[in-house]
Order: C-alpha cells, then sequence, then structure tokens
C-alpha cells in the first residue's frame, strides 16, 4: 500500500506497511539475537512504528513516527516528546541536533505538519499556504529545507530567502508517462547540496535537481514504486529502495539506474519495500518490510543480514560500527555492524 492511498484511508500509514508481516525470526540461526532493544514504548499499538531515525553520534539520535510521537537519546537515556493521536510523522532531518524539522500529515483531514526544534521546544511551522498537502519527508541545508508531498509535488522553505512566501512550490514532477493526469506520490529526499537532490515515488518518478533545475526520471516498469533515498556521502550519488525488496545506485541523471538487489520470489512481492537507507562512505544499509536488513559494501553482492523482528522496519541510521533500526510498536534496536557481518 502506498503512502497516497494510506493517507486517502486515513489511516497514515507509510509506503508498504501491511499488519503481519512473514520474515525471518529474531535470533536468524537459533543462537542469541546480535540485536538488543533499546527503547519500547510499553503504551504502544501493534500498529504505532517509528518512521525515521536521524543520528548524530552514539548518544545524539533522534526518532519519529506515528501520532507524532518523538524520541531523543541523550545522556544514555530516552526522552519521548508527548504524543498527539493522528499526528504523524514520516520523516526528520538537521544538520545538527538544535536545528531540526520533522514533517508528516494529519490523518483526519490530510493536512501538513511540519515541526521545527531550536534545541528548546518543537515548534510548528505553520501558518501554511492554502493547498500545502500531506508532507512525505524533508532535506535541506543550511536555512533551506525541501519537502516531499502528494501529486508529485515538491516544496521548498527558506525563511531567509523567502520570507513571505513559505513553503512555496518547487516543481511538480508529473506522471509516467507524460500525460497521466495524476502524478503519484513523492516518498522520500535526500541531497548532497542544493546543485544534486533527489526525490523518489510511486510509478517509477525520480526527480533530480542540478545547478541547472529540477528534471523528472521514468523508471520503464511502471509497477515499480520507491519508497526511500539515500546520499552516498563523499560522492554525487544516491541509493534508493522501492518494491520488490528494491536497491538501486543512482550515479547520474543521464544513466539508469543500476538493479543491485530485488526480491521477485517473495510473496506479494510488488507490496515489500525498502522502507530506509542509511551508511557511510563505503558501506549501505537498507531496511524494510518483512523484517528485512540489507548489507551492500560497494564491492560484493549485496547480502541479507540477521533481523531483530519479522515485522516491518521503517527507520535506520549508522553511527561509526553500530547500527540503529526502529519498526513496530515504537521499538529502537542497536546492534554492532561488524558482528552482524561477520563470516
Amino acid at each position: 500500500m502506498t503512502l497516497a492511498l494510506a493517507l486517502a484511508a486515513c489511516q497514515g500509514e507509510p509506503v508498504g506497511e501491511t499488519v503481519a508481516d512473514a520474515g525471518p525470526s529474531d535470533a536468524g540461526d537459533g543462537g542469541p539475537s546480535p540485536w538488543t532493544l533499546v527503547y519500547e514504548d510499553p503504551k504502544a499499538a501493534i500498529d504505532d512504528a517509528l518512521h525515521d531515525i536521524h543520528a548524530f553520534s552514539d548518544d545524539d539520535l533522534w526518532v519519529v513516527g506515528k501520532n507524532q510521537q518523538i524520541v531523543h537519546l541523550a545522556g544514555g537515556k530516552w526522552d519521548p516528546f508527548s504524543q498527539i493521536p493522528g499526528a504523524h510523522l514520516y520523516g526528520v532531518w538537521g544538520e545538527k541536533s538544535t536545528a531540526l524539522t520533522a514533517v508528516g500529515a494529519s490523518a483526519f483531514d490530510l493536512s501538513p505538519i511540519v515541526l521545527n526544534y531550536d534545541g528548546g521546544g518543537w515548534i510548528s511551522g505553520a501558518p501554511f499556504p492554502p493547498g500545502l498537502p500531506a508532507l512525505t519527508d524533508v532535506w535541506g541545508t543550511g536555512t533551506q529545507r525541501y519537502f516531499t508531498a502528494l501529486a508529485g509535488k515538491i516544496f521548498q522553505d527558506d525563511p531567509v530567502v523567502h520570507p513571505t512566501d513559505r513553503y512555496h512550490l518547487a516543481v511538480v514532477t508529473g506522471g509516467c508517462p507524460t500525460g497521466n493526469a495524476v502524478s503519484p506520490t513523492l516518498n522520500a529526499i535526500d541531497g548532497e547540496s542544493l546543485d544534486n537532490i533527489l526525490a523518489a515515488g510511486d510509478s517509477g518518478v525520480l526527480a533530480h535537481k542540478d545547478a541547472k533545475g529540477w528534471i523528472r526520471l521514468c523508471s520503464p516498469d511502471l509497477k515499480i514504486s520507491y519508497a526511500s533515498v539515500f546520499h552516498l556521502p563523499g560522492t554525487s550519488e544516491f541509493f534508493v529502495g522501492s518494491n520488490f525488496l528494491g536497491l538501486s545506485w543512482f550515479v547520474d541523471r543521464d544513466k539508469p539506474l543500476a538493479q543491485v538487489y530485488q526480491n521477485l520470489a517473495i510473496p506479494d512481492a510488488d507490496q515489500a519495500y525498502i522502507q530506509r537507507i542509511a551508511g557511510d562512505a563505503s558501506r549501505v544499509v537498507a531496511v524494510g518490510d518483512r523484517g528485512t536488513v540489507l548489507y551492500f559494501d560497494l564491492k560484493s553482492d549485496p547480502r541479507a543480514l540477521p533481523s531483530p523482528t519479522a515485522d516491518s522496519l521503517y527507520g535506520v541510521a549508522l553511527t561509526g560500527d553500530t547500527l540503529w533500526v526502529s519498526g513496530r510498536k515504537n521499538r529502537v534496536w542497536r546492534a554492532a555492524l561488524s558482528k552482524l557481518t561477520a563470516p
């Protein structure tokens, strides 16, 4: 199920979410699990979920999710902020822990949610211009923020350059092929700089910005829907996650995506998504539905790693050798990547 359909049903769930995914066992090989459950909300319902993780260090993580759940790890302690039922956060981004932005949507009326953190508290980015839709992800640099949204739209906010034109429309990427009446939802965005930004969405739509502006890129296979984007640090390249548990490599807008991994053999593979991707200059970890944890060292073929759960995983972050993932029931796990990848 895509985010557009989920939001239209006022469920507020992320891309590809299902109630009971079948997947690997917690221990993987029957031995002790390499994973440690480090946070769990005892009041969380089975369909509550933490959708995104933004990490600055092993002791400075921000996690956001359903019902405006925001959790901060600092000083070795987890600090959960007050929840707001029906207000769902899908993405969080910031260049430092005192300048964060989280985005999402209300399940009741599909109105957008933008929250900004200045080190003291979370403040709503409202008032919003008329017609600003539900938002799905955020990325930025300096004072600028870019937001992906429904109907193939990307919005920009810069209180310095555009103080009277906040949340203005940056581009509408359109549908695939050209001429589709309704543009598909854009689900994720990431960037290297203002001259290298990639957004990804349903029905094979990608949108790329360089110094000349935005361009729409379309997969020849409209059954492919992209759910996640990750800029590979130290390069101009990106990784893109999709259904069929797909992981692709974006090198240049003039070249097609290079398929790195795909699983067509699992039941209902078109509904099994790579939800988030993280990593560093030499390693990529992708997580998704059915407890999927994929590791790619940019050299050998990607391989599945032991998972802490059989349910969907939605958030992932890598801080040095520590891998963090988040999922259902507002849970966060931690593991040493070196142990997960050891022969």
